[in-house]
Parts: structure tokens; sequence; C-alpha cells
């Protein structure tokens, strides 16, 4: 059945789901839509036109429908799998994400607050075969007055499957934002800024850069532009004297041109000089490594 008080949880006889945010988000697109056939229907004149746009409203309905992205605990297999896709009862139509995790080899599930989001967090024993790199979690939409029985629901459904369930949403399982400090940098924090994360995939703690594009030193400026110098002054003479503009801006697209070339050149060459990984900026907690600085 569905939980219609907390709109998360699915229970059948076999299987205990919990529903993401990024799933509850498609029932505000299908409703437009429905809104949307009920006053074609009653209200406007059918034509081929209107036809064609009620059957591609219905269509998009029903791939909304079968959005799914959720966790599934098939109590039958002692498995947990991580949907992400479109499903029509249990018959699977097209996977973006699927894993398979045996019950053996989960930790606990932790309920936690983080950064004023509700996450259920999968953690796996670290002396087995792990199938993430770190753990995972999936992002809950919930109202406040509802979060008890969410809460009791959850615990109550996992602990009667053998799962370990640590936290409740509440103070002491909570991850806030600091008042007046600064926020280390770790996986919550990144991707409370960049938003909902509709993967799980670990947030890039490195970037390639172009040489090219990173500042040119100092030293190097007039070097660079001497090219440049000398095109402008021709070609403004070719202006002066001929009054030929063709010739004139094809003399200084080509100084222009040597310019940019010699910029790699030094660009290469001054950042490459005693590092390892020249083209690559590095985020960690405590530092920010950028080629030459």
């Amino acid at each position: 059945m569905f939980n219609k008080l907390t709109g998360t949880l699915l229970i059948t006889a076999s299987s205990f789901s919990i529903v993401s945010a990024v799933e509850k988000i498609k029932w505000i697109f299908i409703c437009f839509n429905l809104i949307y056939v009920v006053l074609a229907v009653s209200v406007f004149s059918f034509s081929a036109e209107t036809v064609g746009r009620l059957m591609l409203s219905i269509l998009s309905m029903l791939v909304a429908f079968s959005y799914q992205c959720r966790w599934c605990f098939d109590a039958s297999r002692n498995v947990l799998i991580q949907f992400h896709g479109f499903k029509l009862g249990r018959k699977s139509i097209y996977s973006l994400q699927q894993q398979d995790v045996d019950y053996s080899i989960i930790k606990n599930i932790e309920l936690k607050e983080v950064h004023n989001t509700y996450k259920v967090i999968l953690h796996v024993k670290e002396s087995q075969q792990a199938p993430f790199p770190e753990p995972i979690s999936i992002l809950l939409k919930v109202k406040q007055h509802k979060l008890p029985t969410l809460v009791q629901q959850c615990r109550k459904e996992l602990m009667s499957q053998g799962i370990n369930v640590v936290g409740q949403f509440d103070s002491v399982s909570r991850k806030d934002w600091p008042t007046f400090s600064s926020v280390p940098l770790d996986q919550d924090t990144v991707k409370a800024f960049i938003g909902i994360k509709l993967f799980n995939d670990p947030i890039k703690l490195q970037y390639p850069v172009t040489l090219f594009m990173l500042p040119l030193p100092r030293q190097y400026f007039h070097q660079v532009w001497a090219s440049s110098y000398i095109s402008f002054m021709a070609a403004l003479f070719i202006l002066y004297s001929s009054h030929n503009i063709v010739a004139g801006i094809v003399v200084a697209l080509f100084g222009v041109a040597v310019s940019a070339v010699r910029r790699k050149l030094i660009c290469d060459k001054h950042y490459t000089q005693g590092i390892s990984n020249p083209n690559e900026i590095v985020i960690s907690e405590n530092s920010l490594v950028i080629p030459r600085v």
C-alpha cells in the first residue's frame, strides 16, 4: 500500500521502498498535464492539431508516471535495489542507474539531516568488497510535522528486515551550516551548493586546465604581444598609404595569430616547470592547488 501520511514510503507484502524527492516532483508535472487534458476534452474544439497535442500530453504523463528514483528493500531476496529510471510495475523499461546491494554487506542505514535536507544514507561494511567508494544517499522531501511518522515506520520496516538503523533526523544526528566559521569542503557541502543531484556520482575534486587560458606572467607580456604591435603599425601604414581595408585587416589578424601561438608556447613552458600534473586544479579540504601557484 502507499503511505498517504508521508508520501515517501511504499510498503508491500514482500518489499519496502523509499521514494526520493526527485521522483516526487513528477506528480507536479502529471497534475498540470492532467488539467490540460481535462480542459482540452471539455472546452476545446477537436481538430487534428488538438488531438495530436492530447496524445503527446497523455504520452508525457505515462512517461512521467513510469519514472522512478527509489530504494527498494526486497525481503524475499535480502537485497537492496537502488533504481533510477523508468519502470511500469515490476518491468524495467529503461535504467539510468541500478545497483543491487546484498543485506550482508550493509553496515547500517542512517537517517540524517544534512544542511537542511533530509537524507537516508547507506553505509557498507569496511571489511567487505564495497560496491561504492563512499556512502551513498537518497534525498527526501518531507514536511516537518510528518517526520515522526516517517521515522517510526521507516525504522520499523528496516529493523524487521534485520537492517541496523541509526539516527532519526534529530539534533544529535544533524549536520548544520556553521554560523561564524568556514565550511569544510566535503561531498555534502559541495552537493548542497550544486542543488539536487540526480545521480550519486562523487563530486570531482580535480579539474583539467587549459594552460593557454591561465594568466600570462608579467615578464612575458610585451614579448608575446610584440608581433601584434608590429602588425598593427603595418596595418595603419597600409590604410594610410593605399586605403586598402582588407589588406590592413589581414595584416592585423596575422599579428594577433602569431601572438596567440607565442602565448601558448610560453604558457606551456612556464606552467610545466617542476610540476608533475601541470594541467589540473586539485581541491582538498585544506588547500587549493593551481598550476604554478
